[in-house]
């Protein structure tokens, strides 16, 4: 698990924790291994617009050094009342004002290609991406 957080993976139990590896403050460019699939679970809301193509550009390029071939997403559809409370959540309760829910189709991962996506739970989804080249 990595994030640029100092404190993360609280929520793991005890009896599962010695299958995580907790990298807090460190980015994806410093991850390191082989890898057959990166997962992104309620992460893309809270990236800024303006630094999203760069986020995606580099989540793409991590996957492909570290060859992986899929990516998964669970992240919220918006609109919507609970796309609205879990936003709102974010703003007033988080103060990270700048969240900003963004719909699967709206991912874009360079060198990736949306293949498969469902919202078993609405606004929650989940979108798998693979690798264009097939590679």
């Amino acid at each position: 698990m990595t994030d640029l957080a100092h404190q993360i993976g609280t929520f793991i139990t005890t009896e599962h924790s010695n299958r995580a590896t907790l990298l807090p403050a460190t980015s994806v460019e410093a991850v390191t291994g082989r890898f057959d699939v990166i997962t992104l679970a309620d992460v893309v809301h809270h990236v800024p617009p303006a630094q999203r193509p760069g986020f995606f550009a580099s989540i793409a390029q991590t996957a492909t050094r570290t060859g992986c071939q899929a990516l998964l997403v669970k992240d919220i559809q918006p609109g919507g009342l609970r796309a609205n409370l879990a936003m709102w959540g974010d703003w007033y309760t988080t103060g990270d004002r700048q969240v900003r829910q963004l719909a699967p189709e709206a991912l874009a991962f360079p060198g990736f290609a949306l293949t498969h996506t469902a919202m078993p739970d609405h606004p929650n989804y989940g979108a798998v991406f693979r690798r264009a080249d097939g590679i």
